[in-house]
């Protein structure tokens, strides 16, 4: 069963080599204590290996900045931290490969400090924080990419199919509502969905919802996974 109990706070960690980015991200967390928690600064290429050194599980980072690029494009489905990046000038393809890659959130710079607020809540809860015409462009360039073989079935477990069906059939929802009414945990659920990820050769949820529109989804089991 998964298991209940009182979410901990997003601990924030901020990768950039601009300070006044960080003395501001900073300010930012400290002043929204006890929703937020601050983890530090960290400015080099390892800085999400490290992350966990400093107990971090939310990176805010400048997707403007070749540090931030470069962050993003380390990301891996087993990764357990998670990346909200800042844009002002970054490119639709920069964002859009960000996001492929594994980028959980995105925030203008312009906007209210309380935007980046809810999305730093949102994707510590497994939600995503993407602009509507964002989500749309890179569904749109999947779809009309290479396509993958049929016959999912036959590559994915029972449980797996369980799991695929949920994630598709509930496009946006957080993971640990998904692993609650599949009665499982949250880290059970991203065992599942890492195995699902590397047996249809997709990179995370989006494209897996891309696939979803070229290919017949399994039927559902009459059963669900369980620990």
């Amino acid at each position: 069963m998964a298991q209940q109990g009182i979410e901990s706070a997003p601990r924030v960690l901020a990768v950039s080599d601009y300070s006044a980015l960080t003395l501001g991200l900073e300010a930012f967390v400290c002043s929204n204590r006890p929703q937020l928690e601050w983890a530090g600064v960290l400015s080099d290429k390892d800085s999400l290996a490290r992350a966990s050194e400093v107990g971090a599980n939310i990176i805010v980072t400048d997707l403007d900045s070749p540090l931030g690029r470069d962050c993003v494009a380390l990301l891996g489905p087993s990764n357990d931290i998670s990346i909200v990046a800042l844009a002002g000038s970054a490119t639709e393809v920069q964002i859009d490969a960000a996001v492929i890659k594994g980028l959980k959130g995105v925030v203008q710079k312009r906007a209210p400090n309380q935007v980046l607020l809810k999305a730093i809540l949102a994707v510590h809860r497994g939600e995503l924080w993407l602009d509507r015409l964002v989500t749309s462009r890179i569904l749109r360039g999947l779809t009309t990419g290479e396509t993958h073989p049929a016959n999912l079935p036959d590559r994915l477990t029972k449980k797996e199919q369980v799991i695929y069906n949920a994630v598709i059939n509930r496009p946006g929802t957080p993971s640990r509502l998904i692993a609650n009414d599949l009665h499982i945990s949250e880290h059970t659920l991203r065992n599942h969905l890492t195995a699902i990820y590397s047996k249809l050769g997709v990179s995370g949820r989006l494209e897996l919802m891309a696939l979803a529109h070229d290919e017949t989804p399994p039927t559902n089991p009459d059963t669900g996974p369980s620990d």
